[in-house]
């Protein structure tokens, strides 16, 4: 099994914050959020709106051509890769 050396996992990991920042912003946030800080990010999960985050993910799967149930397994590929 191949596994990236620590170092450029530390490096990549940086990348997937900005990926997950970007992820929970686009499905959770709304144009009227100003999401800047952890605490941003978590008053998204706290109180979110469940319909328009189905929304926002029903239109991310559409343009991935995937069902709204594939969606996580694309991400975690995605993130694999």
């Amino acid at each position: 099994m191949l596994r990236l050396s620590a170092h450029k996992q530390a490096e990549l990991s940086e990348y997937m914050k900005q990926l997950n920042h970007w992820l929970i912003v686009e499905i959770f946030g709304s144009d009227d959020d100003d999401v800047k800080s952890y605490d941003d990010i978590l008053g998204l999960f706290r109180y979110p709106d469940v319909n328009l985050a189905l929304s926002k993910l029903k239109k991310m799967a559409e343009q991935l051509r995937i069902s709204v149930d594939d969606v996580p397994r694309f991400l975690e590929g995605y993130g694999d890769i």
